[in-house]
């Protein structure tokens, strides 16, 4: 049984950020918390890198299609 039917979007989103650049979205998302920068702001810088939300959600989109899990928007 493939995981991915059942794969929540939580485990997709964290999968779709590790993916990027070897995950270093989401180690400097991580560490600028742990720096004591506010979480707005280091999603804007590390996870969302400038792009608006709708934007992840339209990759995120992509990305589910490919490993064969629909997501609506």
């Amino acid at each position: 049984m493939s995981i991915y039917p059942i794969m929540d979007f939580p485990a997709l989103l964290t999968y779709a950020f590790i993916q990027q650049d070897g995950g270093a979205p989401l180690a400097g998302f991580l560490d600028a918390l742990r720096r004591g920068v506010d979480e707005s702001t280091a999603e804007r810088l590390y996870l969302l890198r400038e792009k608006t939300r709708d934007a992840l959600a339209t990759e995120l989109i992509a990305l589910g299609r490919k490993l064969g899990v629909e997501l609506k928007p």
